[in-house]
């Protein structure tokens, strides 16, 4: 099932204003905000549960430590493990919806599921799991994180200039996975126990999958094609939101394992710095927290390999052995580490190799990959130009001034002499015999050609005069010579339009914004508050004697208030002759002779026999 990230607010929006009405007077709050506000801080949470029934303070615990992330199936009241009766569990699930805090969601396939907003399950874990004590107090090397980015990106160039056919199964080629895995130069051991660990090569299915999932690649008649217009704007992003997107991504990914430790990742980024931390503190607070503390050492594993690793080998994580236990801490990449304003520098260097730091922006990386090739590097991107890569650039539409534009604009000084030197050498020898696009402007007659040829306010607009009347001018000054042609009294036609220059190229016609309500198009949230008469059905009809107290009554009726407690899975609450009394769920009525037994268990799953003339006192469990 998978992980629902809903908010708070996401969930009361879609609910009546009655409903939400009732959940206000409830929480005794004024408003949506004031509700919210009480169930996403750690502190009121506390206090509100204070008065929560035993019932919904363990199903309460039993959503955010064993289920986490995921939505809790409506069947698994009959097959939980809480130690509560399939009747008292439904009773904690009603009264946490009754107070606002779960919610009963539909979805397009599959039976009702119940599940906890992601920022009240951020609060619960928060009031639950303590603060980090064990720091390393050394600082000690770790190889540097290759960024996410910096992987992703000489995969996309690879598939924008190669055509990457696929089998039958529409699987890659094995030519061409090894061209990919020699291109890529990296170590995707860390995958081993994630869903690409059975593939051939890992890193390429974590690419793909990346890739296709985020639109910027689909199949298209056997091939695998890059989608220009969805990884455009996403070139453009900002760093940070670059380095938010990849993450959330791969979070997403790797919870969906693991949907019922959450709670540890919350730990993680909740805590987590560029200081070491203690993998074997943080599964320790979990399972104390889980009651779950005999599986310590087990969950310390496969948190280590279905986690951290595959967290370290995308770049987001580092990762020391250091007296035989495990320290991790984030890496300067991920989007919570990187400064608000991230800083970038690159260097052209006069062996014709340029150096491009991993914050350079995207989209001018790609320009540069157009007319230079990557070398890898890490952390520093490297990049050749020599004689193929410049011809590469004028197939691509790129004239020589472009692709000196693009170098002038990554280091801080000019260009060294030779590396200009160089590039003129190479696009003259490319450009023997070429095609070049260019931006006429061709003028009606002799006179006005004589009046604008003359003039030097347009010279700063000319490229070069073909003609008498027809003139090149210069693409990125078009809008300034329209308005200086509009003042001199002179009216053009009309602008040309840009279909021929290439995408990357370009600006991006509208921006990634950022997403609201987390997607989930199939779910959809109930809009009911239910009674405890709704979900044990059957209660109301039981005799109000039998519920109130405990007492003592004749066999017979002992033996039928345990056949209605079976059949609407109630609880007893009883008392033997041998002082033994407790809550006791019945399974099975026994009849041994002439007397009856009850076969069940006792709170804490503990079974047992117990015949009907044992019983001193009983009573119906009611809620």
């Amino acid at each position: 099932m998978h992980p629902f990230h809903w908010k708070l607010k996401d969930c009361l929006e879609e609910l009546s204003l009655d409903i939400r009405g009732q959940l206000l007077q409830e929480n005794q709050a004024s408003d949506d905000q004031e509700l919210i506000i009480r169930w996403t801080r750690p502190e009121n949470l506390s206090k509100q549960m204070a008065g929560w029934s035993s019932e919904a303070k363990r199903v309460w615990k039993e959503m955010l430590f064993r289920w986490g992330a995921s939505p809790l199936p409506e069947s698994y009241a009959a097959n939980q493990q809480t130690g509560l009766s399939p009747a008292r569990f439904r009773a904690g699930l009603t009264h946490l919806r009754q107070y606002g805090g779960v919610y009963q969601l539909r979805r397009a396939f599959g039976e009702p599921c119940y599940g906890v907003p992601v920022d009240v399950r951020y609060a619960g874990y928060e009031e639950n799991l303590p603060a980090p004590k064990a720091v390393m107090q050394k600082e000690l090397g770790s190889a540097p994180a290759v960024p996410l980015w910096q992987l992703l990106l000489p995969f996309l160039l690879f598939l924008d200039r190669e055509e990457i056919t696929l089998t039958k199964e529409g699987q890659i080629h094995k030519r061409w996975l090894r061209k990919l895995d020699v291109e890529l130069d990296s170590d995707f051991s860390g995958l081993e126990y994630t869903p690409w660990g059975g593939q051939e090569v890992p890193g390429v299915a974590m690419l793909r999958t990346l890739g296709e999932e985020m639109g910027w690649m689909e199949e298209k008649s056997g091939r695998l094609c890059l989608q220009p217009q969805r990884l455009h704007p996403w070139l453009y992003l900002h760093a940070r939101d670059m380095s938010a997107s990849l993450y959330q991504w791969c979070k997403k990914k790797l919870l969906s394992m693991h949907p019922e430790w959450e709670g540890l990742w919350w730990w993680m980024e909740r805590y987590g710095s560029r200081r070491w931390r203690s993998l074997q503190e943080g599964v320790i607070g979990w399972c104390h927290a889980a009651g779950a503390t005999a599986h310590i050492g087990k969950m310390r594993e496969e948190v280590e390999k279905r986690w951290l690793r595959p967290l370290a080998a995308l770049g987001w994580m580092e990762l020391i052995k250091q007296g035989g236990e495990t320290w991790w801490r984030w890496s300067i990449w991920a989007p919570f580490m990187l400064p608000e304003t991230p800083t970038w520098e690159g260097f052209v260097q006069p062996d014709l190799e340029v150096l491009i730091s991993p914050l350079f922006p995207l989209h001018r990386q790609w320009m540069l990959a157009q007319f230079a090739d990557p070398m890898g590097g890490n952390p520093m991107a490297v990049y050749e130009l020599n004689a193929a890569s410049i011809r590469r650039g004028l197939e691509k539409g790129l004239a020589l001034k472009d692709m000196l534009k693009v170098l002038e604009g990554i280091g801080e000084g000019p260009l060294p002499d030779n590396v200009s030197v160089m590039l003129r050498a190479w696009a003259e020898q490319a450009g023997r015999i070429r095609f070049r696009r260019m931006l006429l402007m061709e003028l009606g007659d002799e006179g006005i050609a004589d009046e604008i040829g003359g003039n030097p306010d347009l010279s700063p607009y000319m490229e070069e005069e073909l003609s008498s009347r027809v003139f090149a001018v210069k693409e990125d000054k078009l809008t300034d010579l329209v308005q200086v042609l509009d003042q001199l009294g002179y009216s053009p036609q009309s602008e040309p339009g840009d279909e021929d220059t290439p995408w990357w190229m370009k600006p991006p016609e509208q921006k990634l914004l950022a997403k609201g309500r987390a997607e989930d198009p199939e779910i959809t949230v109930v809009n009911a508050l239910p009674t405890l008469e709704q979900a044990i059905p059957g209660l109301q009809q039981i005799p109000r004697m039998w519920t109130a107290q405990m007492r003592s009554y004749h066999p017979g009726t002992v033996q039928e208030m345990m056949r209605r407690a079976i059949q609407l899975e109630l609880d007893i609450r009883m008392e033997l002759k041998s002082n033994k009394k407790g809550y006791f769920t019945p399974k099975y009525i026994v009849q041994e002779g002439r007397d009856w037994s009850i076969e069940g268990v006792w709170e804490g799953e503990i079974p047992d026999r117990v015949g009907i003339r044992e019983i001193q006192q009983i009573q119906i469990v009611s809620f």
